[in-house]
């Protein structure tokens, strides 16, 4: 219970950030009849033929997803984006998807919208056989973790990781809110802080230190006095710097995340997403040769925040077309809010919108890729975030590279 209503609070915060997104409006313009027809002409159909009365995730048209395939097979980085940590037929795709690429196109570097302590014990875990099902709730955000259309994921990582010792998965979210982070972190990292070229351990404000950490794994808000809160935010730099210049990346990381958790939880700053970009290039860079799927919230994902910095704008300025946002969208179906866990219907769609129109095409599940489209004087709207929230064709492929519809959304189980 105390996870969950951890993970409760931080999700609220999060979703105060994805509706701040404000600069997605709709606006008036043109007619769409001739993204209509390019919509129409360039649509992937995975829909499965000739297989009445099945799910259509699970049964897609596999020459056609080699078509989507080939169309993110040299991209360094596939962000596979959602809009909202509840749609369960979303999940299933991504998962479907992630299996996909995988196999037949060498993407061996799996990132997930969690913590890195946690998801690396996860990890490190599995490759002593251990189940990361049976490990992720407490550990990994629950949404995913509690939910069915998750758990094949997990379970195929568990069957690779054994027999492919290039496969890796990994958190990148710069937050620790699991279990195992509030029950190891802070040891683990004085560990790493005596075996650094200098013992910050020894300092006397370090008991103070590690117990400002420990709470703020414990998702506490409450601020220090101002002289104690400026000694601990120097004395987290002064770790930073030190990790830094020993080459440590892994607990340099870790420690810029802990004093974004911090700044966050006291309402000082919240730059939770550029530090998760930061962890996302961090994770490219260790492994230069490797291919990577991310999976997040679009929030995070997209190549540009309504207002600060988010993750996709970090990684999109530094890996340019090497970055791939895929968006999903549907037209119809429920999702389940991650805020208040009840289950809501989505939007009905705008008659000009890109769902409608899939839709209108008979399409259950279908890919467009943006590139292709002359978009410029289109006003063909899109959701963007809870199945609403519609965005204009221009604005399209400022924040993504291409879009996954879903004709019916069923919610997360």
């Amino acid at each position: 219970m105390r996870n969950f209503l951890v993970n409760k609070f931080v999700l609220v915060l999060f979703s105060l950030f994805v509706n701040a997104c404000t600069d997605l409006t709709v606006e008036k313009g043109t007619t769409n009849q001739k993204l209509t027809s390019q919509i129409t002409q360039q649509v992937i159909d995975l829909s499965p033929t000739l297989k009445p009365n099945v799910d259509p995730i699970y049964h897609l048209d596999t020459t056609e997803l080699e078509k989507v395939a080939q169309l993110l097979a040299n991209k360094r980085i596939i962000a596979l984006g959602e809009q909202t940590h509840g749609a369960g037929s979303v999940f299933a795709l991504k998962v479907e998807l992630i299996k996909y690429l995988y196999t037949h196109h060498g993407f061996e570097l799996i990132v997930l919208e969690s913590g890195v302590f946690e998801v690396e014990a996860l990890f490190n875990m599995a490759k002593q056989n251990q189940s990361i099902a049976d490990n992720a709730p407490g550990n990994i955000f629950y949404m995913y973790s509690n939910t069915a259309e998750v758990k094949p994921l997990f379970e195929f990582l568990n069957q690779q990781i054994p027999i492919n010792p290039e496969l890796i998965f990994a958190g990148f979210d710069s937050q620790h809110t699991g279990s195992i982070s509030n029950q190891h972190l802070v040891h683990q990292l004085s560990l790493a802080l005596k075996s650094s070229s200098e013992d910050l351990t020894l300092l006397p404000q370090w008991p103070q230190t590690s117990h400002t950490i420990q709470a703020i794994l414990n998702v506490s808000r409450e601020r220090l006095e101002l002289d104690q809160e400026a000694m601990f935010l120097q004395t987290i730099t002064q770790i930073q710097d030190l990790f830094l210049s020993d080459n440590n990346l892994y607990w340099y990381r870790i420690s810029k995340g802990l004093e974004a958790q911090a700044k966050r939880q006291w309402s000082i700053a919240d730059t939770r997403s550029a530090e998760m970009g930061e962890n996302i290039k961090w994770l490219a860079q260790q492994y230069p040769h490797k291919k990577m799927i991310v999976w997040a919230h679009i929030g995070h994902l997209s190549k540009k925040a309504g207002t600060g910095i988010n993750a996709g704008q970090v990684i999109h300025q530094a890996y340019g077309d090497d970055y791939f946002v895929v968006h999903f969208t549907g037209a119809s179906g429920s999702y389940v809010d991650f805020v208040d866990l009840q289950v809501k219907d989505i939007t009905y769609p705008q008659a000009d919108s890109l769902e409608r129109t899939l839709a209108n095409l008979n399409i259950d599940v279908g890919f467009v890729a943006l590139s292709d489209l002359s978009i410029e004087d289109q006003t063909m709207s899109a959701f963007t975030f809870n199945f609403g929230s519609p965005v204009t064709a221009p604005k399209w492929q400022t924040y993504w590279d291409g879009i996954f519809f879903i004709n019916k959304i069923k919610p997360a189980s």
